[in-house]
């Protein structure tokens, strides 16, 4: 699936452009888990979960993600657990659920509705596939301002009632994604204090019958 929208392309991620997805991780999150190996990986087990914004004939964003059962996102787990390590090797073919792994976009290119467009593509896909949701962990990174006065509960609590605002979850929320719980020690993070959302969005057009199975 290709989506075009204004000078932003989203297009699959395919191995030519590892090396750029690489760099791009790098200039994102530098203190998170990132490698050559690990993106290739992914394109490779389920290429079709793996997508890029390009501008210019640049890559300025990306969005990576596997299939999972939904039952699975709904018990405690890491990011580390439910994405093997990054390798996807949970990936299950036959899981109804869509686990976003990652989602970024180059400082230089934030603020132009990149993210936007990547969850666009997302949501295209679960329903064109009759899948029955879009699920993530979300960091907070702003809760380490706050954490002298407000658990990370609570700090969600704040950011969903529009009290406070999130540089990560604010986006998140007018994307269309809801808050289904706070999990502790999710991904090293030190702005999130280790804490994440689960973000969850449903196929409105879900009928309750099995997914095609993915490649």
């Amino acid at each position: 699936m290709t989506l075009q929208c204004s000078d932003v392309t989203i297009r699959p991620m395919t191995l030519e452009d590892v090396s750029a997805a690489h760099a791009l991780a790098r200039a994102c999150f530098a203190h998170l888990p990132s490698s050559w190996d690990m993106i290739a990986a992914q394109v490779r087990r389920f290429p079709e979960g793996q997508l890029v914004a390009e501008r210019g004939g640049r890559v300025v964003g990306s969005a990576t993600s596997l299939l999972v059962p939904h039952e699975r996102v709904l018990r405690p787990h890491t990011w580390w657990r439910i994405t093997g390590g990054g390798h996807l090797t949970t990936h299950d073919p036959q899981g109804d659920t869509l686990y976003g792994t990652e989602l970024m976009v180059h400082p230089e290119a934030r603020g132009a509705g990149v993210a936007r467009r990547l969850y666009e593509a997302r949501k295209a896909y679960i329903v064109a596939r009759g899948l029955r949701a879009f699920a993530a962990g979300g960091c907070i990174p702003g809760y380490s301002a706050h954490a002298a006065t407000l658990t990370a509960e609570a700090y969600v609590r704040e950011v969903v009632a529009g009290r406070l605002t999130d540089g990560t979850l604010t986006p998140q929320l007018r994307s269309g994604l809801r808050v289904a719980g706070v999990m502790e020690d999710y991904l090293y993070d030190p702005d999130s204090l280790d804490y994440a959302t689960l973000l969850l969005w449903d196929n409105p057009h879900w009928t309750g019958a099995s997914a095609a199975p993915a490649l």
